[in-house]
């Protein structure tokens, strides 16, 4: 089981940022020393605050670990280190709407892992220590959800037996509900991750794992199980036809389809990609390129396509593609010359200006990337929303096909400038804000568009 931590500890949060024909370009660079210069071993998580700025985490060769914040250019806010959480690796990352964070660390001995809240300042409000049953436990996966609950997932085990687990947790840390599911003879399954659901419900994303007598080696396939508001099963889907594979991210679209994205093993290693309807059955599944590929990230775009990002085991190439709805590659670039050799983004964020931002160990530091230009707004020849006139003066029109719930406006460097919910917005007014480039963000009940806006006088 410590295996599934090394593959999902420097998994990618890779977030779609538009409607591009291209790869986004690079905005800016740069690289952040570790705290008292230690040797870095991991890098984790990241979030961007309101007021733009990041804050991401790693550890020390040492096993101690640190938090980072640096302003909306990238620039070194402050840094600190949690030797209380001596032993432990960071690897989620996550904020909720009163921007509290929470991190889950994976312990490098044989202890169970720790869920952190911390607040702005990098101060820990609380630690908890996760155990389900008394059992080895291993969570890998965390939501937080709009009411600030907290869903955590993962697997725990003992000599005899195999298990998975999926709970809800309150912004105090204490458990509000659990639901686990017990193998004791092969089958079985185990999470990789856990979908929130509009209904309320779950859909848990994985493997179920086979054991061959004959031959005494086990076999992985992948595996859904989805589970209604009241955790009562659903359905469970083993997909043995599809060849030994992993399921390692998913996500939900609005048609209710569910996208997965894992590895294919059934020959080299590829990247597989797979879309079920909200019953479990397959509608397509892709694999691309052939040679031992990992790190599976899986994003939705606001046009309706996909980005897929992994990294290759060999050289470390770190590659993203857009996917379109029909599991047709509309682009793919490779990253290696960016991040280096043997190096790999461990994570990557949509901004709140609607860019992307990324973060790799290189040479014993934390590099930091923004990625997007013009490339990373919506298209506005798909878009369901028009805005106009663009450039404007005073009043900014708004039609849509859809009611407008809401809508932020940034500057150009990600700083959330003004914001504000109406059932029906039609018109915005710029009049007072300075000539410049602004990313207006505007919501509706299923979708969300960001457009570049310039102001001139």
């Amino acid at each position: 089981m410590k295996t599934k931590f090394t593959l999902l500890v420097l998994v990618g949060l890779f977030t779609m940022f538009g409607a591009q024909s291209t790869a986004p370009e690079l905005l800016w660079q740069k690289t952040i020393s570790p705290v008292n210069n230690s040797t870095l071993m991991y890098s984790g998580g990241s979030v961007q605050l309101s007021d733009g700025s990041y804050v991401f985490t790693g550890s020390s060769n040492t096993f101690i670990p640190q938090i980072n914040k640096v302003n909306s250019n990238g620039d070194l806010l402050w840094q600190k280190t949690l030797p209380d959480l001596f032993n432990n690796i960071p690897f989620l990352l996550g904020k909720d709407s009163n921007e509290n964070l929470y991190f889950i660390t994976e312990n490098a001995g044989n202890n169970n892992p720790s869920f952190v809240k911390l607040d702005l300042n990098g101060n820990v409000i609380w630690t908890k220590t996760i155990t389900v049953n008394n059992q080895e436990t291993f969570v890998v996966d965390m939501d937080i959800l709009a009411d600030g609950s907290i869903i955590l997932s993962g697997d725990f085990e003992d000599d005899t037996s195999l298990s998975y687990f999926f709970g809800k947790y309150d912004t105090n840390g204490n458990q509000l509900w659990i639901k686990t599911r017990t193998y004791t003879q092969y089958p079985g399954s185990m999470i990789f991750d856990t979908v929130p659901l509009a209904d309320g419900g779950f859909a848990l994303v994985g493997e179920t794992v086979y054991y061959d007598e004959e031959t005494d080696i086990e076999n992985e396939y992948g595996w859904i199980a989805k589970y209604n508001a009241s955790r009562d099963l659903v359905w469970e889907n083993t997909y043995i036809s599809e060849g030994e594979s992993i399921y390692e991210k998913g996500l939900i679209n609005n048609a209710g389809e569910l996208l997965v994205a894992g590895v294919n093993h059934e020959s080299a290693t590829k990247t597989l990609l797979t879309k079920k309807s909200s019953s479990g059955n397959t509608i397509w599944t892709n694999n691309y390129f052939g040679d031992n590929y990992y790190d599976i990230a899986l994003t939705p775009g606001t046009d309706n396509g996909y980005l897929l990002s992994f990294s290759e085991f060999n050289s470390n190439n770190s590659i993203i593609k857009k996917i379109t709805e029909t599991g047709v590659t509309a682009w793919e670039h490779n990253y290696k010359d960016l991040v280096g050799e043997n190096n790999r983004f461990s994570t990557f964020i949509k901004t709140n200006d609607n860019n992307l931002f990324a973060m790799s160990l290189k040479d014993n530091n934390y590099a930091l990337y923004k990625f997007g230009g013009t490339l990373a707004v919506q298209d506005l020849s798909k878009s369901i929303i028009g805005v106009y006139p663009n450039p404007v003066k005073n009043m900014l029109q708004i039609k849509s096909k859809e009611n407008i719930s809401g809508f932020e406006i940034y500057s150009q460097d990600g700083k959330k400038i003004v914001s504000g919910q109406n059932e029906n917005v039609s018109k915005l007014d710029f009049s007072n804000l300075p000539n410049g480039n602004y990313i207006l963000k505007l919501k509706t009940k299923l979708n969300e568009e960001s457009f570049k806006i310039i102001k001139s006088n």
